[in-house]
């Protein structure tokens, strides 16, 4: 990631700290944009500890979350990771939408599992 963008998501968690110590709780938006900029300098550390700190904010990853938690992750090739995040997913009770069985799909073939893509249920939801 650029120096320009590194520094608007450092703004963007500074922003959110701020928001936090006048006492206002950061949205699921807030939390994802932030994510976003982190997988897209593959940078999971953060991402990973972002999602602890949402929970720790009574603060659920959403469905959008996950979708690009898990692509990123495919795409840097962490495979078994990416995989994992159907796993978290279900266990905070959130639901896939369309785009999330197509990237769970997109994950499966990358980990040349096309297989269980096109002959099992997906998830149990």
């Amino acid at each position: 990631m650029d120096g320009a963008k590194s520094d608007a998501v450092e703004e963007a968690l500074w922003t959110i700290q701020e928001m936090k110590g006048y006492g206002c709780r950061p949205c699921v938006i807030s939390y994802s944009t932030i994510i976003q900029c982190y997988c897209e300098e593959q940078n999971f550390d953060q991402v990973y500890e972002l999602l602890d700190e949402m929970q720790a904010q009574n603060c659920s990853p959403n469905v959008v979350t996950y979708t690009t938690i898990m692509c990123a992750l495919a795409k840097a090739e962490k495979i078994d990771e990416a995989l994992q995040v159907v796993d978290r997913m279900s266990s905070i009770g959130c639901k896939p939408d369309t785009l999330f069985y197509n990237s769970f799909i997109y994950t499966l073939g990358r980990a040349g599992r096309i297989d269980d893509a096109m002959h099992r249920e997906l998830l149990a939801f």
